[in-house]
């Protein structure tokens, strides 16, 4: 869901919000986005994110900063190894470049891997 990692801010307590209530449940970790995303650009994030971890053994926290690199080369290559895991977005007709920020720097990881 967009705006997951938003909450309001109490003295001493900090930012309470929906990614508080999950840690403290028990949650060892979550992926949240600070504001709304296009549905689009969102799913191919998070397939990514989930092929990573699963076909590469990554944890949650690289995995996201992997897909985050890979928008950022917007896909028009596949990356080196070390840049990216080979992660390469085919470019889909219609599709607006990934490299904007808009597309990636949302996604936030909270907790240990």
């Amino acid at each position: 869901a967009c705006e997951t990692g938003l909450g309001k801010i109490y003295g001493g307590e900090g930012v309470v919000g929906l990614s508080q209530s999950f840690l403290l449940a028990g949650a060892k970790g979550l992926s949240v986005s600070l504001w709304q995303v296009s549905d689009q650009s969102t799913k191919r994030f998070m397939e990514g994110v989930y092929r990573l971890v699963k076909d590469k053994g990554l944890g949650y926290s690289e995995a996201i900063t992997t897909m985050k690199r890979a928008f950022i080369h917007d896909g028009d290559r596949t990356m080196g190894e070390d840049a990216s895991r080979g992660i390469k977005l085919e470019a889909r007709g219609g599709t607006k470049s990934l490299k904007h920020p808009y597309y990636w720097a949302p996604f936030v990881f909270y907790g240990v891997n």
